[in-house]
């Protein structure tokens, strides 16, 4: 349904205010009310350009958003005494089972990891020389303190699920940055590497970081790894372009299989996201998994966008992007349902486009040809993303993996590629 439609016109609401003398001139303040009624919706120009000079310090994350989060957990923290003694008590605890580990180390049935172990998903201290004191002892106090933190962000009564998440996500990532693993005293891996080199691994790292560094204040893009290469080792489906505008290219992967699903299956990824964010590797494919149950799979491939697109809006994306990789595959596969599958802000505009061709289609439409599956994923980094042509969303999308912020095998080890 049209705004105009559901809110009153400019004229409606001018009218509820009491009469006045029609001789008099009209106050300055009402005429500056019909402006700013008449400008409702279109882009503030200032607010974009304090934003986006804005984003350029806090990598994309509102500073706003986190001081409303933890300004929500701080005081309902100190609102609830019982919750203050038990993370109290849960320190004393820690701290007590550390001291008893780090002396009884060498007896049997302690050794390393008894107090906490690595989640299976964190490689810093995977390989065997973390097994060695004084080392293990370390990453255990690590954990442990990243442990205790986790209990004293999460659980707080009051405390509003979205910003009890952003609390937690952005403590995680501040501690990420004091692991042991990041300081070449505290890492057996750096330290063994500089015995064997003689100390020239920190002489190339530093030149690496040198040359990071550089890059980054001239805005340039992380150094490239040779072992991912579009097509070779990453991106490997054998998929073609079908459709193309001037947002989208749509590329079909066919099924490998002898029998083939009726149904086809769109998958919309982030537009601040490579297409193969799906398909990274024949052992970590979606589009291979679904291709070998035959399924038909249709993925879009946004392009990169740059300043010539500022003006872009996000109806755009809906009406090129969605509603246009929908009506290709009509034509490609006519009668057919359709499943989709949005992936982070992908979700989010699959979801918006169904709903508002569900609002303008008559059901039968609406039942025959639009998306059977909405997936979406909404977290901390997705909400604060954003178009950056020159790669400035790699922050924020890297924040969701620690491994890529905070660990520096480019400074301790010298070597040329890049982490991921």
């Amino acid at each position: 349904m049209p705004a105009n439609s559901i809110l009153p016109k400019t004229e409606s609401l001018l009218s509820l205010a009491p009469a006045r003398d029609e001789a008099k001139a009209q106050p300055s303040c009402e005429r500056d009310t019909q402006v700013q009624l008449k400008n409702v919706g279109e882009s503030e120009p200032a607010d974009r350009a304090f934003h986006a000079a804005l984003a350029q310090f806090s990598g994309g994350i509102s500073p706003v958003a986190l001081l409303l989060a933890y300004t929500d957990w701080l005081s309902h923290l100190a609102a609830s005494p019982q919750r203050q003694l038990e993370i109290s008590q849960e320190a004393v605890c820690d701290g007590k089972r550390f001291f008893d580990a780090a002396q009884h180390f060498f007896t049997a049935g302690q050794g390393p990891w008894s107090l906490i172990k690595p989640q299976a998903q964190d490689r810093r201290f995977t390989q065997p020389e973390w097994k060695n004191p004084p080392f293990n002892l370390v990453a255990q106090a690590f954990l442990l303190g990243e442990q205790w933190w986790h209990n004293a962000t999460t659980g707080v009564r009051g405390v509003a699920r979205q910003n009890e998440a952003i609390v937690e996500f952005s403590v995680r990532q501040m501690l990420d940055v004091l692991a042991p693993s990041n300081f070449a005293a505290t890492n057996p891996e750096v330290l063994q590497k500089a015995f064997q080199s003689g100390g020239a691994n920190f002489v190339f790292g530093w030149q690496n970081w040198y040359s990071d560094w550089i890059r980054l204040l001239s805005g340039g893009r992380p150094v490239a790894d040779s072992d991912f290469v579009v097509g070779e080792s990453i991106a490997t489906s054998r998929g073609k372009v079908v459709f193309r505008n001037e947002l989208i290219e749509l590329i079909q992967y066919y099924p490998t299989t002898d029998k083939v699903r009726p149904e086809p299956i769109l998958i919309v990824p982030a537009w601040i996201m490579k297409y193969y964010i799906l398909d990274l590797s024949p052992r970590n494919s979606l589009v291979k998994y679904l291709t070998s149950q035959g399924f038909t799979v249709f993925m879009i491939s946004w392009r990169n966008p740059d300043g010539a697109d500022r003006d872009i809006t996000f109806d755009d994306y809906r009406r090129l992007g969605v509603e246009a990789a929908l009506a290709a595959i009509e034509g490609i596969l006519p009668a057919r349902k359709i499943h989709a599958l949005g992936y982070c802000l992908g979700g989010t505009l699959l979801s918006i486009a169904a709903a508002t061709m569900a609002r303008e289609d008559d059901a039968d439409a609406v039942y025959q040809r639009k998306p059977g599956l909405v997936s979406g994923r909404h977290d901390v980094a997705a909400r604060c993303s954003g178009h950056d042509a020159d790669g400035g969303h790699i922050s924020v999308i890297a924040l969701q993996r620690p491994d890529l912020v905070t660990n520096y095998p480019r400074l301790f080890d010298g070597r040329a590629g890049a982490t991921e």
